[in-house]
């Protein structure tokens, strides 16, 4: 929107394999609300606080909480 960019976490998109695309169930005035950034000043994605604040705004987890299944 604009300028702002957003950081979304991958699993608050879902597939849309027929459209091939990927959405994300969000009202757009909460959107508006995001954390976001400026495309000429990235936060520092490495860091930890950034990460929970994006999690937490999407109600995701990191990764790192989500079991991994070994093939």
């Amino acid at each position: 929107m604009g300028e702002k960019l957003f950081a979304v976490p991958w699993n608050a998109l879902t597939l849309d394999t027929k459209n091939k695309r990927f959405v994300l169930k969000l009202e757009k005035d909460r959107l508006k609300g995001a954390p976001g950034f400026d495309k000429d000043k990235w936060p520092n994605m490495a860091d930890q606080s950034w990460a929970s604040e994006i999690h937490s705004y999407y109600g995701t987890k990191p990764d790192s909480e989500h079991p991994r299944i070994e093939l």
